[in-house]
């Protein structure tokens, strides 16, 4: 869902959260253009918070990738301010 506000925000099933194992807070960070982060690797499953500041950034677009194979496959979820 897109909130007023521009914000991508999905809330997860009830038996989703009921699963819920153990969390982690990556705190702050700042990343430059065209540039990588691993946070987590061979996980199952995600629930993401995050927030972008695009104006203080400068960019126009962010992409966030998920489940990268060894074969080169992903999940890619990005949002473009050009397309809004």
């Amino acid at each position: 869902m897109l909130t007023e506000g521009l914000k991508l925000t999905n809330y997860p099933l009830a038996e989703v959260e009921q699963s819920r194992q153990e969390t982690r807070d990556f705190g702050s960070f700042t990343l430059g253009a065209n540039k990588d982060l691993a946070l987590l690797e061979n996980s199952d499953t995600y629930d993401i918070e995050r927030e972008v500041d695009l104006p203080a950034t400068g960019s126009e677009r962010v992409c966030l990738e998920l489940m990268k194979t060894g074969a080169g496959n992903r999940v890619l979820i990005s949002y473009d301010s050009r397309d809004s």
